[in-house]
């Protein structure tokens, strides 16, 4: 997993934890603040 930053969508700028393996694998995590 690595620290990513959104994009697109509602949540812009915050950031959240994602797959390595993106597309094949989608797991994604909140980062707590």
């Amino acid at each position: 997993m690595v620290i990513r930053t959104a994009k697109k969508g509602a949540h812009i700028g915050s950031k959240f934890w994602g797959c390595t393996d993106y597309p094949k694998c989608r797991a994604i995590f909140n980062i707590s603040q």
